[in-house]
């Protein structure tokens, strides 16, 4: 999680957590960590996961301050929250990103702030356009994939129906 109390809530509002018990880790918390409902609700281990218990990730123990709730998606009901700085420690990361969020302000069009980003990364990354190692989807991209799932979905199913 980020280290920003402004950075942590878009985070939060973007993957919709939400805590079943406990709590959210704050910037504080470098020995703590929130896990998805699957350690809570099913057997990950050889008991469920408590409040209060403590796990080894990469051999370093951390503490359970919460869990979240159940979202029927293994990227969140799986997952493992820790402060940046834990995840960098444990990780041995440097300044490395796999993914960032970013929120348009009113009075922005989101595709303009995109293309901007996109041309920024290029610069940044010293790539030639056509040559990118990176994707950027806004929430109109991510609905389009979604939906494109759900026609395919639904072409099968019509297939099994027919025959």
């Amino acid at each position: 999680m980020p280290e920003s109390a402004e950075d942590r809530e878009l985070v939060t509002e973007a993957w919709q957590y939400e805590i079943i018990k406990g709590r959210m880790i704050r910037n504080q918390d470098s020995k703590k960590v929130v896990l998805g409902d699957n350690y809570f609700s099913k057997k990950k281990f050889s008991r469920n996961l408590e409040i209060g218990d403590k796990v080894s990730i990469q051999g370093k123990e951390f503490e359970v301050a919460g869990f979240l709730k159940r979202q029927g998606n293994f990227e969140i009901d799986d997952s493992v929250l820790m402060t940046d700085e834990a995840m960098r420690d444990i990780f041995n990361l440097k300044d490395e990103w796999d993914v960032f969020m970013a929120k348009v302000s009113p009075g922005y069009d989101i595709n303009q702030v995109t293309e901007t980003i996109r041309r920024n990364l290029i610069s940044s990354r010293d790539l030639s356009e056509g040559h990118e190692d990176f994707d950027i989807q806004t929430p109109e991209d991510i609905l389009n994939t979604v939906n494109n799932i759900l026609l395919i979905l639904q072409a099968v199913l019509i297939g099994i129906a027919a025959t």
